[in-house]
């Protein structure tokens, strides 16, 4: 059989369906080795964006959070949220 996501064809156009879909985890994920920049950055690369893609999608994520704190950091020291 065959299956249609967006009316594309799974495994025929691949670089559409990955653009498409979404990660919906268990749990919230975060590593504690990485900054809020490279958590966006990875991603951005599940979606299959390369080169300035990843780094616009870094970029307009962290405008639209306003994280308190430094997106370089690592998320430990970081206080993630809303920013009025």
């Amino acid at each position: 059989g065959s299956a249609l996501l967006d009316g594309h064809r799974v495994g025929v156009h691949m670089d559409h369906v990955y653009q498409v879909l979404g990660v919906c985890t268990q749990y919230d994920i975060l590593w504690p080795t990485l900054t809020g920049a490279e958590h966006i950055a990875f991603f951005a690369r599940l979606k299959c964006l390369q080169g300035a893609e990843v780094d616009n999608e870094v970029d307009d994520r962290l405008r639209s959070v306003r994280p308190v704190g430094r997106p370089q950091q690592t998320l430990t020291p970081i206080q993630w949220g809303y920013a009025a």
